[in-house]
């Protein structure tokens, strides 16, 4: 709903909703596979080895976590979207360059913040092994396919649809004034 009401647009919001659900979708399951399945069987290392199923601290503690860090980076990109396409691009033009202005952002993060959530993976604490496989997934999946490859796919093609029931200006041919104001110019001074 957040999204929706940002970016004054119904199809953000719904799809935003559904890849953040497949996100924490997946990671729950990634989860019960590990912890309760035993996925890694009995040789696995002691951080993710069967122990009888998820902490009851740690769907509540993940669910939030994985929430906020999918609707930041879908804030992120989708405003990006949106300036670009209020500037005049096209919509596939506006989305490939609010991913290609983003990505780097967007996978800078994720990356640390993998990072940081695996050194919990060397706590004595099952539940903090736990929080640590599932937040570390998380981040990845969301990082790496949802926000470069999912996002993308999905909005590409429903083109003007995105924007329903907002109102965006006609695609223009230069593609927006931003292309204009940041083209490349020889160096016009003098030398000393």
């Amino acid at each position: 709903v957040l999204v929706g009401l940002l970016t004054k647009s119904v199809a953000f919001g719904v799809v935003s909703v559904l890849l953040i659900s497949w996100t924490i979708l997946l990671v729950f399951a990634l989860g019960v596979a590990v912890f309760q399945d035993g996925l890694f069987g009995s040789g696995a290392p002691l951080a993710i080895r069967a122990d009888g199923g998820l902490s009851w601290m740690v769907p509540p503690l993940t669910f939030t976590v994985i929430l906020g860090l999918g609707l930041d980076y879908d804030i992120f990109l989708l405003g990006r979207v949106c300036e670009y396409r209020s500037l005049g691009y096209t919509d596939r033009a506006a989305i490939v360059n609010g991913v290609a202005k983003t990505g780097p952002v967007i996978t800078s993060a994720g990356i640390i913040m993998a990072v940081a959530f695996s050194g919990l993976l060397f706590a004595t604490m099952e539940m903090l092994n736990q929080v640590a496989l599932l937040l570390a997934t998380a981040v990845v999946f969301d990082t790496f396919f949802i926000r470069t490859i999912a996002t993308p796919a999905i909005h590409a093609p429903l083109g003007a649809l995105n924007w329903w029931p907002r109102r965006v200006p006609p695609p223009t041919e230069g593609g927006g004034s931003m292309r204009a104001r940041w083209a490349w110019r020889p160096y016009q001074g003098t030398h000393n």
